[in-house]
C-alpha cells in the first residue's frame, strides 16, 4: 500500500513538472522535433551495498568517497591475521609428503617381513599364526597408506576453504563506478547483519539510468530499445536514450507507467538530476 501511494506521488509530480516543461520548450521546439514533453530524473545505472561475508574488525579502508573503482579493485580489509596463520598451517599439513612418505615405508616394510614368515612357514620355521598376524599387519599398512592419502586431501580441501576466507576479509568492487558512501573505519566493526548500513555502496552513473512517468497510452506507442530525446533542466541540448524496461504493473490513479531509459554520461553529471524526456507525436 505505502509502496503504491509513493507510485502515484510520483506520477503526480511527474506529471505536474512535465505540463511545466512542456509550456516552455514545446512553443520553442520545430514541428520536426515536437512531441509530447515529460519531467524524469536520472538514477545510476547500477548501485551495490556491499557488505562482508562475516564480522570482523576493519584494519584497512582502500579508498575515499568519490573516487572511482573498477571491478576487483579493494576497497576494505578485515583484520585477517588470525586466519592467515590458521591458513599458513593448513598448507604446511597439505603439502607435507611426511605422513605419505612413513604410510609408504611401513607398506614396503611389513610386505618383506610378510614374504620373510611365508618362506619360514615353507621351511616348517613359522606357524600359520605368525603368517596370518603377518599378513594383517601388511593390510593395515595398506590401509593405513590410504587414510593418510584422505588426510592431506582433506587438509587440501581445508586450506583452500581457509584461503577463500581469507580472500573474502578484503572486500572488492563487484562493478565499474564511484564509491558513494564508506560506512565504516579503521578500527570499527563491521557486522553483514547489519544490513540497513552497508559496509561501502558503489555506484554506476556511465551510463545514467533515467526514470520517467508517461500516461499508459502514449507508453503503450513505445518500445523496448527505442530511442528517446533527453535533456537536462539547465540545458537545451537534446541527447538520445535508449528504453530498457517497462513497469509492468501501471498507477491506478494517476494513469502512469513508469519507464527505465539507458543514457550515456561522458561528462559523468552526478545522478539525481531533473531531466526533460520528449516522447514523438505518433
Amino acid at each position: 500500500m505505502e509502496q503504491r501511494r509513493s507510485r502515484r506521488a510520483g506520477a503526480l509530480i511527474a506529471l505536474a513538472f512535465a505540463a511545466l516543461i512542456a509550456g516552455q520548450t514545446l512553443m520553442a521546439a520545430s514541428p520536426a522535433q515536437a512531441g509530447d514533453v515529460y519531467a524524469g530524473v536520472t538514477r545510476p545505472s547500477a548501485e551495490r551495498a556491499l557488505s562482508f561475508s562475516f564480522p570482523g574488525v576493519v584494519m584497512e579502508v582502500l579508498v575515499k568517497e568519490g573516487q572511482k573503482v573498477k571491478a576487483g579493485d579493494p576497497l576494505l580489509r578485515l583484520d585477517d591475521r588470525i586466519d592467515r596463520n590458521i591458513l599458513q598451517q593448513l598448507e604446511i599439513e597439505a603439502n607435507s609428503p611426511l605422513k605419505i612418505e612413513y604410510a609408504k615405508r611401513s607398506v614396503a616394510q611389513k610386505q618383506v617381513r610378510l614374504k620373510r614368515v611365508q618362506e619360514m612357514r615353507e621351511l616348517d620355521a613359522a606357524s600359520p599364526i605368525e603368517v596370518e598376524e603377518a599378513d594383517l599387519d601388511a593390510q593395515l599398512a595398506q590401509t593405513q597408506l590410504k587414510l593418510s592419502e584422505e588426510e592431506q586431501q582433506t587438509a587440501r580441501l581445508k586450506a583452500e576453504a581457509q584461503k577463500l576466507k581469507v580472500d573474502l576479509a578484503t572486500r572488492t568492487s563487484t562493478i565499474d563506478g564511484i564509491v558513494q558512501r564508506i560506512n565504516v573505519k579503521e578500527g570499527e566493526y563491521a557486522d553483514p547483519q547489519q544490513k540497513q548500513m552497508p559496509a561501502v555502496v558503489v555506484v554506476r552513473n556511465d551510463p545514467l539510468k533515467v526514470e520517467v512517468f508517461v500516461p499508459v497510452a502514449i507508453a503503450s506507442q513505445l518500445s523496448d530499445g527505442q530511442e528517446l530525446e533527453v535533456a537536462y533542466g539547465d540545458q537545451q541540448e537534446w541527447r538520445k536514450a535508449r528504453i530498457t524496461y517497462f513497469d509492468p504493473v501501471a498507477d491506478p490513479g494517476s494513469g502512469m507507467r513508469l519507464l527505465w531509459l539507458e543514457m550515456p554520461n561522458p561528462e559523468n553529471r552526478e545522478a539525481g538530476l531533473q531531466v526533460m524526456v520528449r516522447v514523438p507525436q505518433k
